[in-house]
């Protein structure tokens, strides 16, 4: 496993199969970090200002939006990167995507891990 390697690599010498419990450890349901969203699109005049209104009704800033031009219809599909929010906004924000008539599918987003993430 890679993790097992890196752990090693790292120093660590535990004896244990898995690293011990630590008492001050803690399970975070929410956290900040830049997002990565693609939507998929069917298409109609609009799209990008719906999808900003979402975005700002719950303070997600937008930090930039990627639209190639349509080749087939059914890729359709633009891709966004946010600004770093939490966790949670993002959710509201694809559950709102989602629910209108123009999104094709469920929406796919994932956190941008690298602090050193350049724009």
């Amino acid at each position: 496993c890679i993790n097992d390697i890196v752990a090693l690599a790292k120093g660590d010498m535990s004896p244990l199969p898995f690293n011990p419990k630590s008492s001050d450890a803690k399970f975070v349901n929410n956290y900040e970090s830049v997002f990565f969203l693609r939507l998929s699109y069917r298409d109609q005049v609009g799209i990008t200002r719906q999808v900003g209104e979402i975005c700002e009704k719950h303070g997600v800033s937008i930090h930039s939006i990627l639209q190639n031009p349509i080749a087939k219809s059914q890729e359709s599909a633009f891709a966004i990167v946010t600004e770093k929010v939490e966790y949670a906004a993002i959710v509201r924000v694809m559950a709102d995507i989602e629910a209108l008539n123009w999104c094709k599918g469920k929406p796919f987003y994932m956190p941008v891990l690298r602090e050193d993430w350049q724009f």
